[in-house]
């Protein structure tokens, strides 16, 4: 078995509802979880680049910097944090309104061009909750942005 199907099987059996995004080399791929279509995972490894499989309580994510290079994963569970350990971001999704009004049911288009499908009923002021986990510095104290992760897609209006 594959390094990404073994992924995608742990994710089923550690990820309950939630959503999936992943990043291959020629598509981007945006979906509910467990997923509503079927890709054939180990045909499409030696694109994949990252894979995150995320709901509010835990991101399981696969990457790697190159497809020449070794998948690393790892684990972000949710914890009891306190504000000067870890703090919640609110963004929008980049999608072109008036471009993606044309665009089959679940479609998009971003501002720069690209299109992907997006698992959502209301897609304008679609948002993304992010969750960064933050350290110091030990010479400064400044705090630092160690990790980070996906937390939910959020309908728009």
């Amino acid at each position: 078995m594959s390094k990404v199907t073994d992924f995608i099987n742990d994710a089923m059996s550690e990820i309950g509802q939630g959503w999936m995004i992943a990043a291959l080399t020629d598509k981007y791929i945006v979906d509910s979880w467990p997923m509503n279509r079927e890709i054939d995972w180990e045909s499409e490894e030696v694109k994949v680049l990252e894979i995150r499989v995320f709901n509010p309580d835990k991101e399981l994510k696969l990457s790697r910097s190159d497809i020449g290079k070794t998948f690393v994963q790892r684990e972000l569970p949710n914890s009891d944090l306190t504000d000067e350990e870890s703090y919640d971001e609110i963004q929008y999704l980049d999608i072109d309104e008036d471009k993606s009004k044309r665009c089959p049911d679940g479609m998009v288009y971003t501002t720069g061009g690209g299109k992907y499908s997006l698992p959502l009923k209301k897609i304008k002021n679609s948002k993304l909750k992010i969750r960064y986990y933050l350290s110091k510095y030990q010479e400064s104290g400044q705090a630092v942005i160690k990790d980070w992760r996906i937390m939910e897609l959020m309908e728009g209006e």
